[in-house]
């Protein structure tokens, strides 16, 4: 069982922020809400960007997003803005109001945060925006998923980059770092940090989550396992959809695909050919989130069996003809959607998405920070 330590550890910027090198790019983005994490992360950044790589403070764009649920937080992104000023960082306060004035779910907010931020990134010409997300956001967030699939993806929790858009890298580098040791660090430099009283809004599950006993996260202990296995399957994933994937484009869309069946019999479909095939039924069908590992099972199985009969799944048609399955975008689905990885990509998924810009013949998308070298 995953308990947490008594004593804080050594925070050490340096450690934290080893991707950000001096190849790193000229612009960067902090997302600061003004909460102990995230103003952690903008004094630490600050310490490394400037001290160690000897880069120019206002290269560095903090971003507030202020949510309009609350009154406070328009004068709390101020304040933010003011601590950003004092330290020589820009800073931008980006507002979001809830549709038709309802209480927003979580949900609700990440997605309007990504774009808020994702806008302003570009906007200030940076293709990389840091969060503050902690080994606490994690062990949070595995807790929920395991009640409700425990799938392999799922439980690989979140990931260290995701790419926004095809257009910016949300990075987060304190995912090995505990809350309390960020708080213990502002408190040791005299540094303030605003507490937010939604993070004890019983009515979001994150924060009932928040509020249970940590002795049932076991669960966090097997993520770095399950980070390492979703990564590998990516690059098998990636090998079979170069080897197999055609895809036929009409209008900038993939509008009908091909897939080999690399040696899989009909009682043996293989992870890597179970990927692939999510992949290209995500990419006819235009779907914003691929589909289940049980939907694509059944189409596999039934395909497989069928006799050369269509079988209808994530609103695509799959048939096996001549020793490929075939893909087809089912009539009543007017492909209006975003394919998934087109929308958010974790990083471990990145090999998949370069075959298939490669097949889809689209301009590369930017590198992560890990990934960028001199």
């Amino acid at each position: 069982m995953l308990t947490r330590p008594d004593k804080p550890a050594a925070i050490n910027a340096a450690d934290l922020f080893q991707t950000i090198s001096h190849s790193a790019p000229k612009r960067i983005a902090l997302a600061v809400s003004g909460g102990g994490d995230s103003s952690a992360l903008m004094r630490l950044f600050a310490d490394h960007w400037s001290g160690t790589l000897r880069r120019d403070m206002r290269d560095v764009l903090v971003i507030t997003v202020d949510h309009g649920l609350r009154s406070a937080a328009a004068n709390e992104a101020l304040v933010v803005a003011d601590w950003a000023g004092e330290i020589g960082m820009r800073h931008v306060i980006k507002r979001w109001v809830a549709p038709n004035g309802r209480l927003a779910t979580q949900a609700d907010a990440r997605s309007a945060r990504y774009g808020l931020i994702g806008q302003a990134a570009l906007e200030f010409g940076a293709a990389h925006v840091l969060t503050g997300h902690t080994a606490d956001d994690q062990r949070e967030t595995i807790a929920m998923r395991a009640k409700r699939s425990r799938s392999k993806r799922g439980m690989a929790g979140i990931a260290p980059a995701t790419l926004y858009n095809r257009q910016v890298w949300f990075e987060r580098p304190f995912l090995v770092v505990e809350r309390h040791d960020l708080r213990r660090w502002l408190k040791q430099g005299g540094w303030p940090w605003i507490d937010d009283p939604s993070n004890a809004d019983t009515r979001f599950e994150r924060v009932r989550t928040r509020l249970a006993d940590f002795s049932s996260d076991a669960h966090l202990a097997e993520t770095g396992q399950y980070a390492e296995s979703r990564a590998a399957l990516a690059r098998d994933a990636a090998v079979f959809l170069d080897d197999g994937l055609h895809v036929v484009m009409e209008d900038g869309a993939v509008a009908s695909a091909t897939l080999g069946l690399g040696g899989a019999t009909r009682d043996a479909e293989t992870d890597a050919l179970g990927s692939a095939l999510a992949i290209g039924l995500a990419l006819v069908g235009r779907r914003e989130h691929l589909p289940t590992d049980d939907a694509v099972r059944d189409a596999f199985q039934t395909v497989m069996r069928s006799n050369g009969n269509a079988y209808t799944v994530a609103g695509c048609h799959v048939v096996m003809r001549d020793g490929r399955l075939e893909i087809t975008r089912e009539p009543r689905n007017d492909g209006a959607g975003i394919f998934a990885m087109d929308h958010l990509l974790p990083v471990w998924e990145l090999p998949i998405l370069e075959v298939v810009d490669r097949k889809r013949r689209f301009s590369p998308i930017p590198r992560p920070l890990a990934l960028i070298t001199a």
